[in-house]
């Protein structure tokens, strides 16, 4: 999220709000140090015994070469064809997409997971009546 208020706010800055470009910086720190813990501890719980040196080089590798890479293609391709800030809206949308998509996946898992409460019914002349509840069935 801090990713999303920091890009989405390099597209409000003109010369009258430049002040407000240092506490977007501050945010970076935070952004990065968040994605890092998350992968480094991800990695720790997947990772084979003596192998999590491998792993987080494996990581470190794809994160720099080929994540920075891609991101440079595709952000210099947007920057030349639509300008800076279509590009920084657009990069800020995928994240923000893709933080969406995880709460309501991440809500669904939990509401699955979730033990289903306990009804018990008793046969009264043909009906079930549910046992806490006023209605009959």
């Amino acid at each position: 999220a801090s990713f999303v208020v920091r890009v989405l706010g390099y597209t409000q800055l003109t010369s009258s709000r430049l002040p407000l470009l240092f506490p977007l910086e501050m945010l970076h720190g935070v952004c990065f140090s968040a994605m890092w813990i998350a992968n480094v501890d991800r990695l720790r719980k997947l990772t084979p015994h003596g192998w999590p040196a491998t792993m987080l080089a494996l990581f470190s590798a794809c994160y720099s070469q080929l994540g920075q890479g891609l991101g440079t293609v595709c952000g210099g391709y947007l920057f030349q064809n639509w300008g800076a800030i279509p590009m920084f809206r657009v990069a800020a949308s995928i994240p923000a997409g893709l933080l969406v998509a995880h709460g309501v996946a991440l809500a669904i898992r939990c509401r699955r997971s979730m033990p289903e409460p306990e009804t018990k019914s008793d046969e009264v002349e043909g009906e079930a009546l549910l046992v806490g509840s006023d209605e009959v069935v």
